[in-house]
């Protein structure tokens, strides 16, 4: 896994495959603990980095009436406590593939989501969220608002 992760940052490997190889290694793993995990993580590593001023411009667009996605390569075990926390219901995240009993399979749901397919899914939300004339980004690092 480690060498899966560092041929990644070498450009040795695509992202498609360094999350392919992760979910493998996974296989046969409970999703709910992965899950308890993912939100433990989150209490102790991720909710202290969170600037308190991105929680109020998450509610300064909702309370504009404006949809709020939170759009990630990243796994929804590692998204979900963060769209919770700033109470975001909108997210394009990659998945696990599970089994009938909660089991991972192996996979990640296919199409996986990253780089130029990631606004090629924002499309899924469009038949029933309303377009309006601004349109707003996040980056790696921020949130970048348009015309």
């Amino acid at each position: 896994m480690v060498q899966a992760g560092l041929n990644h940052t070498l450009g040795r490997i695509e992202f498609e495959d360094l999350i392919i190889k992760a979910s493998s290694a996974l296989r046969g793993r409970q999703l709910s603990d992965l899950e308890e995990i993912g939100e433990r993580l989150f209490h102790q590593r991720i909710e202290p980095r969170i600037y308190p001023e991105m929680r109020e411009l998450v509610r300064a667009h909702m309370a504009r009436g404006h949809t709020v996605v939170l759009s990630s390569s990243a796994l929804t075990i590692q998204v979900e406590p963060v769209a919770r926390f700033l109470g975001i219901t909108n997210m394009l995240t990659n998945k696990f593939e599970v089994n009938e009993d909660g089991l991972l399979t192996g996979d990640v749901v296919r199409p996986i989501l990253w780089g130029p397919a990631k606004p090629q899914r924002y499309s899924v939300l469009r038949p029933s969220t309303a377009s309006t004339s601004r349109t707003a980004t996040s980056t790696p690092t921020g949130t970048r608002t348009s015309p």
